[in-house]
């Protein structure tokens, strides 16, 4: 094996190991309860790696019909998640941002690994998002970066912090 490949595979375990720490079992419940009580038939998410809260939500969708469009920008996440989830005959994995939220009665904003990923997506959403679309932002930690959202919305202190949204 190659230096380069070594430190590649090195940099992608170590990437890995992080992202799999990143996201709690209970944002997947919450994420798939919000899916049967909504029945939305159109769904997103930003930020696939390494895909623990698109199971969830790719099994919730199927439940009631909802296609999910997942979103992953780093081209050798994108093709790991693009490979898990081929066999899901209702999840697109995207490589490209979603600009255009109308049809999305749910989002969940989880894309990073910088905020400014996260903020360009929540901007799109709050400018295309259709009334009563949902938004469900993880890694929002004590609302410092979202204040007036966390104030004006629904915060739940998950230890990494998750703010629902709702468009007016």
């Amino acid at each position: 094996m190659g230096e380069a490949k070594r430190k590649r595979d090195a940099v992608q375990n170590n990437e890995a190991a992080k992202w799999a720490r990143a996201a709690e079992p209970e944002t997947g419940a919450l994420l798939a309860g919000l899916i049967t009580v909504m029945r939305p038939t159109l769904i997103a998410e930003c930020g696939t790696y390494p895909g623990r809260m698109t199971h969830p939500l790719a099994k919730a969708a199927a439940d009631v019909g909802a296609t999910l469009d997942t979103v992953e920008r780093v081209p050798w996440m994108y093709e790991e998640m693009r490979t898990e989830f081929k066999g899901h005959a209702n999840v697109n994995v995207l490589a490209e941002p979603i600009t255009d939220f109308a049809g999305y009665e749910l989002t969940f904003l989880d894309s990073g690994p910088t905020y400014a990923e996260r903020m360009q997506d929540l901007a799109c959403w709050e400018m295309t998002a259709a009334p009563g679309a949902v938004a469900v932002l993880d890694d929002v930690k004590d609302g410092w970066i979202f204040p007036m959202l966390v104030q004006q919305n629904l915060f739940i202190d998950t230890g990494h912090g998750l703010l629902v949204v709702q468009r007016r």
